[in-house]
């Protein structure tokens, strides 16, 4: 049996919009993945995307793309998953790391957001497949 190589492409094919991708983007695809495959991880990914709402009333946007994202605290995101503090801590690393979350700091706080809206649109489709399962149970 022939080893892939990085150069060798497979096509996937969404309503006639074929996209070529490699093995390299399937690793990272699995690296994003395994990132998500952990329940405290998880936790605090759903904490972030159940506050990204915006508090604007006017506002049509979908707030991962609008100035208006709520963001938290390690202290915020510890009381809303109930997690230690140095575990939600090594996980937030572990999530900026990956890419699923960013942070700025605000005086001696720093405050933790999903990273973009590919992350909202990742944890809202594996949420409903699952919602969808357990109507089903």
């Amino acid at each position: 049996m022939n080893n892939l190589t990085y150069e060798q492409i497979f096509i996937y094919n969404n309503n006639a919009m074929n996209k070529k991708i490699t093995l390299k983007t399937i690793d990272k695809m699995e690296t994003i993945l395994n990132l998500t495959s952990d329940s405290s991880r998880i936790k605090i990914l759903l904490s972030l995307l159940d506050m990204n709402v915006c508090q604007d009333k006017d506002c049509k946007r979908d707030c991962l793309k609008c100035q208006n994202r709520i963001e938290k605290s390690v202290g915020e995101i510890v009381t809303e998953v109930g997690l230690e503090q140095s575990l939600v801590s090594h996980q937030l690393k572990i999530l900026k790391d990956g890419r699923l979350i960013s942070s700025r700091r605000e005086g001696k706080r720093i405050l933790y957001y999903l990273a973009d809206h590919h992350v909202k649109l990742l944890l809202d489709v594996v949420l409903e497949h699952v919602m969808e399962d357990e109507k089903n149970d």
